[in-house]
């Protein structure tokens, strides 16, 4: 992989969760969400970071869930309280009391499950300063933009048409893994290719059914490409500027299409002449040992996605 041989830390496919797991986090983020409204309830000056400890620990194991701090790596507390200039993973104490004016980061991490939930939320106490009330009003406004700018991708295909198509739909996974990317299936068009794929009205009842619209369809094929793009743009839809959309093959109609599709060329030719020669070498030899042959194959920018063509 191009970033782990960069020396990135790169996850591993296992961290692909199961529609079953996600619902584990989700239930685990409930609680862990609520402990964060349960702090901003309470939290006043006058009060101690061990009370915010306190309170947090109560809630999370009367809940059934384990606070997922105390303990990990030596760390004596159940969440993290920064106080002003403390930057992150400061220490609850009896002797920390919070004062008007005071700006506050609570840190909570909480395992439900087996599944854990993080999350931390930024407290003022009172009136505070202009410089620490706008450092908290950029910092929640650079989240929000970094939430609307973090869209996930959907893929359209029926992915157990055929093994290239589930190649592919693996290697999209795995690319959104690699690029901490969200992976939700909601979002993607899956259904068996005796659908219609090719007709319009059935994609838009598909685009119509989807919760939201993600920022990029990757296709399965150039085919697929095309008849998506034929239905968003009669939704309204601008691609690339509302949604990019990319195909793989290479095929000759990518080009001729408006915007011209992003796509991946593959060398059709030196495949077929591959797959002869192993055909011939096993009919040669039937006892041949079973391998894997990887091709490369070459994107080929265009006018569907952004920032190309």
């Amino acid at each position: 992989m191009a970033m782990e041989a960069r020396g990135a830390l790169v996850p591993k496919r296992n961290l692909i969760r199961t529609p079953e797991e996600i619902e584990g986090i989700k239930r685990s983020g409930v609680i862990n969400t609520a402990i964060l409204d349960l702090v901003g309830e309470k939290i006043h000056a006058g009060m101690s970071t061990l009370e915010i400890d306190e309170l947090v620990y109560n809630y999370t194991v009367e809940h059934g869930a384990i606070p997922a701090c105390l303990g990990y790596e030596g760390f004596p507390k159940s969440v993290c309280t920064s106080i002003n200039e403390v930057v992150c993973h400061g220490i609850p104490s009896a002797k920390e009391i919070l004062k008007e004016g005071d700006i506050i980061n609570v840190d909570c991490t909480t395992i439900l499950d087996g599944f854990f939930a993080d999350a931390s939320r930024m407290y003022v106490i009172g009136q505070t300063t202009a410089r620490k009330q706008k450092l908290v009003d950029v910092a929640k406004e650079c989240l929000y933009i970094g939430m609307e700018a973090a869209k996930p991708f959907g893929f359209v295909g029926d992915i157990e048409h055929c093994n290239s198509f589930y190649e592919r739909w693996l290697g999209f996974r795995t690319a959104l893994v690699e690029a901490d990317l969200p992976i939700d299936r909601a979002l993607c068009i899956l259904k068996k290719d005796s659908e219609l794929y090719g007709s319009t009205e059935w994609l838009l009842e598909q685009l119509d059914a989807l919760p939201a619209m993600p920022d990029a369809f990757a296709c399965a094929n150039d085919y697929l490409a095309i008849h998506l793009m034929t239905a968003l743009k009669r939704k309204g839809v601008s691609i690339p500027e509302q949604i990019m959309v990319t195909g793989f093959d290479g095929t000759s109609q990518s080009a001729l299409v408006d915007p011209a599709l992003t796509t991946v060329q593959i060398p059709s030719l030196e495949i077929g002449r591959m797959a002869a020669d192993i055909l011939l070498a096993r009919i040669r030899n039937p006892e041949m040992p079973y391998h894997w042959t990887h091709v490369k194959t070459t994107p080929v920018w265009r006018e569907s996605t952004r920032g190309q063509g």
